[in-house]
C-alpha cells in the first residue's frame, strides 16, 4: 500500500506543478492567451483516457499506471523541450492531448490499485489516498510557486519530470505489492 500512497504523491504533485501554472508556463511560448485552448485539449483527452481505463483496468492496472506515468512524462519532456526554443503552438497543444491520455485515468488508477493492497482495510487505504492526492496538489502549489519564482517556467517542467520519474520507479519496483503484473483473483 505504501508504494501507492508513493506514486500517488508524486503522480499528483507532478501533474499540479504543471496544471496550477499552466498560464506561466504557456506565456513564453507566446501561448498566454491560449490556455483555453489548451486546457480544452488536456481535458478532452483524459475523457478518451477514463473510457479507456474503465474498460481496461482490471486486467491491465499496472500497464495503465506505466502507461500514464510514461505518457505524462513524454508531454512533460514535449513542453520542457517548446520552452528551449520552439516558436510552434502544435507542440504544446500535442503535449496537453497527450498529457490529457495520461492523467485522466489516474484516480481511478490509485484508487484500485489502493483497495487492491489493502484488502480488508480499503477504506482506510483510500482516505490515506485522499490525504496524499491533497497533500499532492497543496505541495505542488508552494513548490511550483517557489519555482517560478526562483528559477523561471523552464524549471517546472523538469522538476514534473523528475517526480515523474519516481513515480515510474516506484510503480515498476512494486511489481508485488502495490501494482501487480498479474490478474488478482476475483477480478476481471
Amino acid at each position: 500500500m505504501a508504494s501507492v500512497l508513493a506514486v500517488t504523491a508524486t503522480f499528483v504533485l507532478a501533474h499540479n506543478i504543471l496544471y496550477t501554472y499552466v498560464a506561466a508556463l504557456l506565456e513564453p511560448l507566446h501561448l498566454g492567451g491560449r490556455t483555453d485552448t489548451v486546457l480544452l485539449v488536456l481535458g478532452l483527452a483524459s475523457l478518451v483516457s477514463i473510457a479507456v481505463t474503465g474498460a481496461l483496468i482490471d486486467r491491465h492496472l499496472r500497464t495503465l499506471t506505466l502507461t500514464a506515468c510514461l505518457l505524462v512524462g513524454a508531454a512533460t519532456l514535449t513542453l520542457a523541450g517548446a520552452l528551449l526554443g520552439s516558436s510552434s503552438p502544435w507542440p504544446v497543444h500535442a503535449a496537453a492531448a497527450v498529457w490529457g491520455l495520461g492523467f485522466g485515468g489516474v484516480g481511478t488508477l490509485l484508487q484500485t490499485a489502493v483497495a487492491d493492497a489493502a484488502d480488508t482495510a480499503a477504506d482506510l487505504a483510500q482516505s490515506l489516498l485522499v490525504t496524499c492526492w491533497n497533500l499532492g496538489i497543496a505541495a505542488a502549489a508552494s513548490a511550483g510557486g517557489l519555482l517560478l519564482d526562483h528559477a523561471g517556467p523552464q524549471s517546472l517542467p523538469w522538476s514534473a519530470l523528475a517526480l515523474l520519474a519516481l513515480a515510474l520507479a516506484v510503480t515498476t519496483a512494486a511489481r508485488r505489492h502495490g501494482f501487480p503484473g498479474r490478474e488478482l483473483p476475483g477480478r476481471g
